[in-house]
């Protein structure tokens, strides 16, 4: 039994993770399984976040772009939910002196009176389900649930969406055993990918034959623009003005880069991305002539760019695919492989990189939640076992002959796009 953990703290939005939860809450009523989460999400009705506009609740796009069933206000009530309560996060914030202070504290260190009540809902979940738990997943990398976690030998999947993802691309996720914004997995999985390779050679992908299997359909046509000529030196791509997974180890922020950015390019060399989700609404106006107002995708804007930089987005590795140089300033998936300070030059990692964290490292999205999946993951399948997998997932999923795999490094592209309609007007090679 895999249970999903939903928590989070934010003085913006009482329930940032409300997809999370209703995803979960259908995983756990099609697997006879159970959810931990906060009071707000267990106990408010649907109709009441409905009527509140949530589009989680209410519109059928937000489920099928998370891969949900609409939740009815009945489903609180047959689903096994096991509540934190307000009570015990509250005595957490009222200690810390603010809702962010406790954030930043349960995102970075182990809380004795949560420790004690995860450990005694672990065990009620599993007496009264009559079942082990076999893994937690959760958004939120939460030391405390680790903890629990440990003691009880189970295994924590930590997960976010992945960097490439919808409008422009099939839907990816992160899929890590450790914390995704501080742990070592992609190092030490690369390592071993490596080892591996040495031994037996894996069918490596060219950047472009990889754009060909993420890309939509109708979004193919971007390969046009694959040695499109950057405008500017440097492209920076921000998040939220204020965020508790960067602030609670560091005071770095966007406003800084920007700074130093500017600093060593001058503002006529850079183009900015605001995040298009920041609840925020940051204006940055001393950058006002740098910031990007195209109304275009982010490949669009990465290709614009010498090279992409950001606090720890996924874009990073979305650039490298695209053939730019990277520079990740803080612990994150993106940044084993990047450069990782404005002042010294990006990096690109080459097509042995971008393909196994392709097909190794990210997960297709629809993998997340099927426990088969999951529990075939937790049997520490080989890195080939992992990249074949997905291939041949990826491959099905866009009706390509899964023959091509096992083809020469770049000679496969004409094939894969042919294969789903599309064929290059000026064909290129990396």
């Amino acid at each position: 039994m895999f249970v999903p953990f939903v928590f989070s703290l934010s003085s913006i939005n009482d329930v940032p993770y409300l997809w999370w939860f209703y995803k979960s809450l259908d995983f756990s009523l099609r697997n006879n399984s159970a959810t931990i989460a906060q009071e707000i999400y267990c106990k408010t009705p649907v109709s009441k976040f409905a009527a509140d506009g949530y589009q989680a609740a209410y519109v059928q796009g937000s489920a099928d772009r998370f891969g949900y069933r609409l939740p009815k206000n009945q489903d609180l009530k047959k689903a096994r939910l096991y509540t934190i309560p307000d009570n015990l996060i509250g005595e957490i914030v009222k200690g810390k002196g603010s809702i962010t202070n406790a954030f930043c504290y349960l995102l970075t260190q182990i809380d004795g009176k949560f420790l004690c009540f995860l450990e005694e809902v672990l065990e009620q979940i599993e007496r009264e389900c009559n079942e082990k738990i076999e893994g937690f997943i959760t958004l939120s990398s939460i030391p405390t649930l680790t903890e629990a976690a440990r003691l009880h030998g189970i295994p924590v999947i930590h997960f976010e969406l992945g960097c490439w993802r919808t409008p422009c691309y099939l839907d990816t996720a992160f899929f890590d055993f450790e914390n995704l914004y501080g742990g070592k997995t992609v190092e030490r999985r690369w390592n071993r990918f490596c080892d591996e390779h040495k031994k037996r050679p894996f069918s490596i992908f060219s950047k472009q034959e990889c754009l060909a299997l993420f890309l939509k359909k109708n979004n193919l046509n971007l390969l046009e623009q694959y040695d499109h000529k950057p405008a500017k030196e440097i492209g920076a791509v921000l998040g939220y003005v204020t965020y508790e997974l960067i602030s609670c180890k560091t005071h770095l922020n966007d406003s800084e880069m920007l700074y130093r950015i500017k600093k060593k390019y001058g503002i006529e060399n850079m183009l900015v991305r605001k995040h298009p989700g920041d609840p925020y609404g940051g204006q940055y106006p001393q950058y006002q002539d740098a910031i990007d107002t195209k109304k275009r995708s982010t490949p669009e804007f990465i290709l614009d760019c010498g090279t992409i930089i950001s606090l720890m987005s996924g874009a990073c590795i979305e650039a490298m695919l695209w053939g730019r140089k990277a520079i990740t300033l803080l612990p994150s998936p993106s940044y084993f492989a990047s450069g990782h300070e404005v002042e010294e030059d990006g990096l690109c990692a080459g097509e042995d990189f971008i393909s196994f964290f392709a097909f190794c490292y990210l997960i297709p999205f629809e993998c997340l939640m099927n426990v088969d999946y999951l529990r075939w993951r937790l049997t520490d399948p080989s890195e080939r076992e992992i990249y074949y997998k997905h291939l041949s997932y990826y491959f099905e999923k866009k009706g390509i002959p899964t023959n091509l795999i096992i083809s020469e490094t770049g000679m496969r592209l004409k094939e894969m796009l042919m294969a789903q309609g599309y064929e290059l007007e000026s064909h290129s090679c990396d």
